[in-house]
């Protein structure tokens, strides 16, 4: 069975089991009813077009009492209790309305949102569930456009909404889901390590070139340590969390996805055939492998147990820089060391690439079915944009608004914990956002999933250094291609 929490009992009949998903590495969702959109049957260098709004269906009028609508999300707990008070606070607002959670664990909520919805009983709102295959149920036409919403409010509505937010998840001139919230990128640095080794803290200023990917090594490398003189690390200097090839090819200034891929949401084939694409790929790829391998500024792999044993190796102080999300720096830190956040280096040689050049928005999508549309719309606005909302999420989540205004909630409620000055932290914030232009791969390509579940074991020996990078990335290219051809025929594109 199932771990579920609902506050209110209007689901309960649906919580049957359902087949478990690998957390992380799950397979796409189970076909529902609606007709995926089919490919345009021009020439196959046309772009596949993303299907036409949905007409926003009429609410019919409750027998009695509020327009009831259900909110389904995973069940983690701070997520949870940032929901249940975010309806609570919105039922309150809005009387006329009603809005219920139900939770499900990671592994099972991608399932059961694709059960319940080929069973005509889908939630209202899509919220973040398991892998978030945002864009799959667009194209599957499981998600209601909030295009017509958008615009009945008017062009000064979300002046005050950063440019991402209406931007990520947009097929065909609309916009379909909106985040409740942003997931800033940055290197976390555990402060005290630097000072500790006198080596100067890494720059909040995005636009600042000399902090690149050589500078970023060499910075590693003065807080790698053997303290005890036992001939063993015991503090690495950093770590690059991100190890995809869709990432760090981006750093390095060219992209292994087709452009035809972001306008149409299908990933059809990688652009890897392409020369300047491929070498790219392949020097970032190296460049993260260098940091365990050449430069020992990240934990070999017999290394990783020992020094993570303790918990999360920045907050125990054996590491000092994390690229990564915000989720580096969440929860309770530890009062022993200080904590800060940098801007991401520039990568490329010398800085001739980019930067990470995205963030991380959980979108929240209206269902094709709801019988309650301005209901569920109204949540949605209410979540994202109202301060009483904002307040809500940034105290159990420490997420970012999705308005420049909520920044000064954030920094109230969050940003006195990190060693920073109120012009550090803003600085870093702002630039992260401005230089956002997309999420990430998992939620805005259809196929991707497939890539995802490929990339671990494909890498994996490379990251060993049982094979060369070049070895892992061929393979990794030639079943991906087909992985994402069978994906396509499957999804009926």
């Amino acid at each position: 069975m199932d771990t579920m929490r609902m506050t209110r009992r209007t689901f309960a009949k649906c919580s049957g089991a359902l087949g478990a998903m690998a957390v992380l590495a799950a397979c796409a969702p189970t076909q529902p009813t609606a007709t995926p959109v089919p490919p345009t049957k021009a020439a196959p260098a046309e772009a596949t077009k993303a299907p036409e709004p949905t007409k926003v269906p009429t609410a019919k009028p409750a027998a009695q009492g509020p327009a009831r609508i259900t909110f389904i999300a995973r069940s983690n707990d701070f997520e949870m209790k940032r929901q249940d008070e975010t309806s609570a606070a919105f039922n309150k607002k809005f009387p006329q309305y009603n809005v219920s959670n139900l939770y499900v664990s990671f592994a099972e909520s991608e399932p059961k949102l694709m059960a319940m919805y080929a069973a005509g009983i889908p939630p209202d709102i899509y919220g973040v569930t398991g892998t978030n295959p945002y864009i799959e149920r667009i194209l599957r036409g499981m998600v209601l456009s909030a295009q017509p919403f958008i615009d009945k409010e008017g062009p000064d509505a979300f002046k005050d909404a950063w440019p991402v937010v209406l931007n990520v998840f947009r097929l065909s001139g609309q916009t379909w889901a909106i985040p409740p919230s942003l997931h800033v990128a940055g290197v976390w640095l555990n402060a005290t390590l630097f000072d500790e080794a006198g080596v100067p803290y890494p720059t909040v200023d995005w636009s600042d070139k000399s902090w690149n990917w050589e500078a970023f090594v060499e910075t590693a490398k003065k807080l790698t340590l053997d303290k005890n003189n036992d001939g063993k690390i015991d503090q690495v200097g950093a770590t690059m969390d991100h190890s995809s090839p869709w990432y760090l090819t981006r750093m390095w200034g060219k992209d292994i996805c087709p452009k035809e891929a972001y306008d149409t949401g299908l990933l059809r084939r990688l652009q890897l055939d392409k020369q300047d694409v491929y070498d790219a790929c392949l020097a970032s790829m190296e460049a993260r492998k260098d940091l365990i391998w050449k430069h020992h500024v990240s934990p070999q792999p017999q290394e990783s147990g020992p020094l993570s044993a303790m918990g999360p190796m920045l907050m125990t102080g054996v590491l000092a820089m994390q690229c990564s999300g915000p989720w580096a720096v969440w929860g309770e830190l530890p009062a022993k060391y200080k904590f800060r956040g940098a801007a991401m280096p520039w990568g490329g040689v010398s800085g001739n690439g980019t930067q990470a050049r995205q963030c991380w928005p959980d979108a929240w999508e209206i269902s094709s079915k709801t019988a309650s549309p301005e209901a569920a719309w109204a949540y949605v606005k209410f979540a994202a944009f109202d301060p009483e909302a904002i307040a809500i999420s940034v105290k159990w989540t420490n997420t970012m608004p999705v308005t420049k205004s909520g920044y000064d909630t954030w920094a109230q409620q969050y940003g006195a914990r990190l060693s920073m000055t109120p012009e550090e932290q803003k600085t870093l914030v702002f630039g992260s956002l401005e230089q956002a232009e997309t999420g990430v791969a998992d939620h805005i390509f259809a196929g991707w999933v497939k890539l995802r579940d490929l990339r671990g074991p494909e890498f994996q020996p490379a990251w060993e250094n049982k094979k060369t990078m070049k070895e892992c990335l061929d393979s990794f290219i030639e079943r991906g291609n087909q992985a994402l051809a069978d994906y396509m025929k499957e999804m009926g594109f």
